[in-house]
């Protein structure tokens, strides 16, 4: 059974005039006017100037320059935390505290996505060197049987935290003993959790675990299925599409009978896949639910080579902005899979391929800091 333990958290002083998105979702020009907004922000330490060689080195120290400067709280005791993201049409809420990584080797927490080999050994040295863990993954539990907090209760309380940002309201509140105690029994009588998002931070600790011959607290923030929303990624290609490549697709597109259609019009909801190719736009309506699979092992297969040249982002909208990407030569836009495929997957120790599921909410970075001891 899983077990949630408490954990220190290192906190912002000013959360609203310091916290950012994921460092992937910035563009350059995006980065640098957050610097310049935020002069006590996250982002100075994740982009430091000037940028030195070691540059992770430079990230540790600009951590430490910003706890003497007390742009973060007193470190906290270990500690259950009830979190709660409100926007105008949804509401996301659990409990943030530390899992072990054992947990996810005999399989008490679930996972369905591969990871990059190259990018889980870029974070374990990064991990390392830095000494912090910058924000939670994410894990899902299906069943709220024998949970008897009262959440409504705590909500009525002061909270740790209250701060808006990015559209939306944030509270953090310190689960008492009583409550923490009920929080950790709960978790040790569940069949499983489920890791929603962070497959590379998993990975990156455990590599760092070995290598330091020691254990550690992976932070977590654990919330209820029905309180994510699950989306997907767009595969496309990084720079231009050589004639050979080009053929090549074009012949599977045959195979597989796809269609050519208007991406004006609609009708977009009735394909399963959606594939940009130079300026033609086509749909495969053939009925299978795990999209990604389907297109990794079809590329894998008759193109070889391909997939290691795909970058990705995420796709929230299922809505293809044409003039986004009208100079991008090959992008392929899947339909999400389903909740419930997801949880197939991994109960049966499947896996799908990395950046298969983009799972919203996404915690802003710097907030929930937690120090690896």
């Amino acid at each position: 059974m899983p077990q949630l333990h408490p954990i220190p958290l290192l906190l912002p002083s000013k959360p609203s005039q310091q916290l950012m998105r994921s460092l992937e979702s910035y563009t350059a020009e995006e980065i640098k006017m957050l610097k310049e907004k935020q002069k006590e922000g996250f982002i100075h330490i994740l982009k430091p100037s000037p940028s030195l060689k070691d540059k992770k080195q430079r990230i540790r120290e600009k951590w430490e320059e910003a706890l003497r400067r007390k742009f973060y709280l007193p470190q906290q005791k270990a500690e259950f935390y009830y979190y709660t993201i409100q926007k105008e049409d949804f509401k996301t809420s659990g409990f943030v505290g530390g899992c072990d990584l054992n947990d996810f080797v005999k399989g008490r927490i679930t996972m369905h996505e591969k990871t990059y080999s190259k990018r889980v050994a870029h974070m374990t040295h990064y991990l390392k060197k830095v000494r912090i863990q910058a924000e939670p993954v994410i894990l899902i539990y299906e069943e709220q049987s024998k949970l008897t907090l009262d959440l409504t209760a705590i909500e009525k309380r002061p909270p740790l935290h209250a701060f808006s940002l990015d559209k939306s309201e944030h509270r953090l509140w310190v689960l008492n003993a009583k409550e923490g105690k009920l929080l950790k029994e709960w978790s040790s009588v569940q069949a499983y959790f489920h890791l929603a998002d962070g497959h590379h931070r998993v990975a990156s600790l455990r590599n760092l675990a070995k290598l330091d011959q020691q254990s550690y607290l992976l932070s977590c923030f654990l919330v209820p299925q029905n309180q994510l929303q699950l989306y997907s990624f767009v595969w496309y290609l990084k720079g231009k599409l050589n004639k050979r490549l080009r053929t090549l697709l074009l012949d599977l597109f045959a195979q597989l009978k796809v269609e050519i259609f208007d991406i004006e019009k609609k009708g977009k909801e009735t394909y399963a896949l959606i594939v940009k190719l130079d300026a033609t736009f086509y749909g495969l309506k053939k009925h299978f639910s795990d999209v990604p699979s389907f297109l990794y092992q079809t590329l894998k297969s008759k193109i070889p080579g391909l997939l290691a040249r795909l970058d990705y982002v995420p796709d929230t909208e299922w809505d293809i902005n044409v003039k986004r990407w009208e100079t991008c030569d090959l992008a392929f836009f899947m339909q999400p899979i389903s909740m419930e495929l997801l949880f197939n997957y991994a109960k049966s120790g499947k896996n799908l391929p990395a950046k298969s599921t983009y799972i919203l909410p996404k915690l802003h970075t710097g907030f929930l800091v937690s120090p690896l001891h």
